[in-house]
């Protein structure tokens, strides 16, 4: 089985508009059989388990995608942790190698890599293109190997995310942000399963964006993962032991993506990344001495004077709260030809790298307002007050470029004119009425 996803590259660059040719991009899992007893243990004990944590758990998923490594001289695959099941996979990767290895070589003798950190990175030198899997306990009877993209991003500042049914409008000012400040000229996002449209409007949102070269959506469909927490249970807490996704997301984007780009930011939808000094956090990145920021952020409240209708946006706040909030976890710009081969990229972090001292000059706003509730219900809009409020300041600056509220509108409406009919009627109802509104600074 094959998973596909979109992307687009500049192919004309033109006055107007740079205008885009369609690149496949497809996936080849490796999944269990759900008609077969075997499945992946779950590593959480029964009494730390919520009542939907098996619901939640990935037991099925082996890797999320096998694809070509750079210098194509392996195989690179990316998933959870194998944990019972190494066996199992050892005995399908042997055909890959010749001449045929002993009966009992295990997977660690077969490959170089990884499994742990709530991952699988392994890599298999072989020049076959394909495994036949007919007899196993597999969904798939065949995996074939996919190539490797690291052409698109070649030398290209990206900025990097994992999003489910996020708003587009959202999704466009994100873009719009980091193009127009700090030269991002390419976006990677991957597309968990959104259900209120398809990745060609994800696409299209991106390429509405002035400056945006390279626009990839991979289609990402698998189980998110239950998550844990600090904060319950005490000090004991709930372990972060099951949520494999984000993390199989980020070595795969470095892999199969991202290995020559210039400079790469990860930020999610709901977070803009500022810099005391002015500069793009890409020039910071690549001018410092390790190539790796790490920097933290601010929560920026759902306060807002903004009685315009339609979804809300960005623009709409910039309040911060005067009583202590909570912490907000680091967030990361590196260049990824910095990065050493025992490197892991970690939502928060890269293990391995030692972030610059530049770090210092780089933080993140992170918009409550900006949310689908995923995680918990933030979303709630209030007036802001000088009790609990002040006006971030600096962040008003960095966020007049969405005056051209003319501008941006127009270019929203385009892309969603390219895909017209492939999300329902009420859904483009609504976004066009929103991108009449357009951003009110």
């Amino acid at each position: 089985m094959l998973l596909r996803g979109l992307a687009r590259k500049s192919e004309l660059q033109s006055s107007d508009r740079a205008s885009f040719r369609m690149k496949l991009i497809e996936l080849s899992p490796l999944e269990l059989d759900p008609r077969h007893s075997v499945r992946r243990e779950m590593p959480r004990p029964p009494d730390l388990r919520a009542a939907d944590y098996e619901e939640k758990f990935d037991d099925l998923t082996i890797f999320y995608d096998c694809f070509r490594s750079a210098d194509g001289a392996d195989w690179v695959f990316v998933g959870p942790p194998l944990f019972n099941l190494q066996p199992v996979v050892a005995s399908v990767l042997k055909r890959l190698v010749h001449p045929a290895p002993s009966i009992d070589e295990d997977l660690s003798s077969l490959t170089r890599g990884d499994n742990r950190l709530n991952l699988s990175l392994l890599w298999l030198r072989t020049s076959a293109s394909n495994i036949d899997l007919s007899g196993a306990v597999f969904r798939q009877r065949r995996l074939s190997v996919q190539p490797n993209h690291a052409d698109l991003f070649h030398g290209r500042r990206v900025l990097l995310t994992q999003s489910k049914n996020n708003e587009l409008a959202w999704i466009h000012d994100w873009a719009y942000f980091f193009a127009r400040h700090h030269g991002c000229n390419a976006v990677l996002v991957y597309d968990n399963a959104s259900t209120k449209y398809d990745t060609l409007a994800v696409h299209d949102a991106i390429a509405s964006v002035p400056g945006i070269e390279v626009a990839v959506v991979v289609h990402w469909p698998f189980k998110y993962g239950p998550t844990g927490s600090e904060r319950d249970l005490g000090l004991q807490g709930i372990p972060w032991d099951s949520n494999f996704l984000q993390l199989g997301m980020l070595e795969h984007a470095r892999h199969r993506f991202l290995s020559s780009a210039e400079a790469v930011a990860n930020a999610d939808i709901d977070e803009l990344v500022l810099t005391s000094d002015k500069n793009s956090v890409f020039d910071l990145a690549g001018r410092s001495k390790s190539g790796y920021l790490q920097y933290r952020g601010f929560w920026i409240e759902s306060a807002t004077n903004s009685v315009k209708k339609g979804v809300r946006r960005h623009v709409d706040f910039y309040y911060r709260s005067k009583a202590p909030s909570d912490s907000l976890l680091w967030k990361w710009t590196v260049a990824p030809d910095r990065c050493g081969p025992q490197a892991r990229w970690l939502p928060h972090e890269i293990v391995g790298m030692k972030p610059d001292t530049v770090s210092r000059l780089v933080s993140y706003r992170h918009f409550r307002a900006i949310s689908t509730g995923w995680k918990y219900s933030r979303g709630a809009t209030q007036c802001p007050n000088k009790l609990e409020h002040f006006k971030d300041d600096e962040l008003v600056v960095w966020m007049q470029i969405f005056n051209q509220s003319e501008r941006i509108s127009a270019s929203l409406a385009r892309a969603i004119a390219r895909y017209g009919r492939r999300i329902g009627t009420i859904t483009r109802r609504l976004f066009l009425s929103m991108c009449r509104a357009g951003p009110t600074a």
